[in-house]
């Protein structure tokens, strides 16, 4: 008795499963604004179930045989391709023409998309219409930004420990020399700041060797993905470097103009006298000597600059 139920059990395991299979080749073209329909059928080959519980095919049927109807779709043809779209040369956001935009699109923009084209168009439609007008606005406003433009590269940001060392390292050092302006060198707070400023020391040189490590690592992982992509032109960039020196824009005629009025002395032969209260010196009595100094001399000289500085 306990296997047969078993056996009945599993026909209708089986029964079920072969159910719930469902015939999923697409058509050849779908019809995407168009409602369908799946129905879902059972085979007439498979036997009736005979479970003590009642339970059979039409039961079952009864609930899988269901017309499932999907929600009308999205039209593709309203969805366009991407499209590459110039690119407008837009002023700084602080810019005060900005709020002459602003007036001009709240009167412009009523008068383009009333209510009445609103409610024609589907969502879509209506944002596709809007992008490329407002996109066309702004280009006859701004105009087209050029392609050709050599961005500057971005400037690394410091590192905020080094330049807290820094900072601190310049105290301590300033601290230092203002005790000894005072007089206060070998004192207990003399020490401990000149302790201090060795103990900054040694970290600030330790870090900055570390992120200068790591900087030098990055380099060598940049120079050698832009190697392995173009071999030729990494070397031809490593022995023909790009030069620093541009054209002027300007002919030599114009610069030799420039700088003829620009340091030219209009005044040169004027002659100045002295005034009333300035009394000339009286002239030397013996000439400058333009002789060498003798050994003698320079010995003399030397003795007496080293006694002055033994004075010191």
């Amino acid at each position: 008795m306990m296997k047969s139920d078993h056996n009945e059990a599993k026909n209708f395991e089986d029964d079920n499963s072969q159910a719930h299979v469902f015939n999923c080749k697409m058509p050849s073209s779908p019809q995407l604004d168009k409602h369908h329909r799946v129905v879902v059928e059972l085979s007439n080959s498979q036997p009736s179930l005979s479970l003590d519980s009642g339970l059979g095919t039409e039961t079952l049927q009864a609930e899988i045989r269901k017309n499932v109807t999907h929600q009308t779709r999205v039209n593709s043809s309203f969805i366009s391709k991407a499209e590459v779209k110039a690119t407008i040369k837009f002023p700084s956001s602080h810019d005060p023409i900005w709020k002459t935009i602003n007036n001009e699109l709240e009167q412009i923009i009523p008068a383009i998309f009333p209510d009445s084209l609103i409610n024609s168009l589907t969502t879509s439609e209506l944002s596709q219409k809007f992008d490329n007008w407002l996109h066309q606005f702004f280009l006859e406003r701004f105009g087209e930004q050029d392609q050709h433009i050599c961005k500057t590269k971005r400037k690394c940001r410091p590192n905020k420990q080094l330049e807290f060392l820094r900072k601190r390292k310049k105290q301590c050092k300033a601290a230092h020399k203002a005790l000894i302006k005072a007089g206060l060198a070998g004192t207990v707070e003399e020490q401990r700041i000149s302790k201090e400023w060795h103990l900054l020391l040694r970290q600030h040189n330790k870090l900055r060797m570390a992120l200068n490590k790591k900087q030098q690592q990055r380099n060598k992982v940049a120079a050698e993905k832009y190697f392995r992509k173009d071999p030729n032109k990494f070397s031809f960039n490593l022995f023909h470097p790009p030069k620093q020196n541009g054209q002027p824009k300007f002919s030599a005629q114009s610069a030799e103009e420039y700088f003829r009025q620009t340091y030219t002395d209009t005044e040169r032969s004027y002659t100045y006298t002295p005034m009333p209260e300035m009394i000339r010196p009286d002239l030397p009595t013996s000439l400058f000597s333009t002789q060498c100094p003798s050994l003698s001399e320079l010995q003399k000289s030397a003795k007496k600059n080293a006694t002055a500085r033994l004075l010191d």
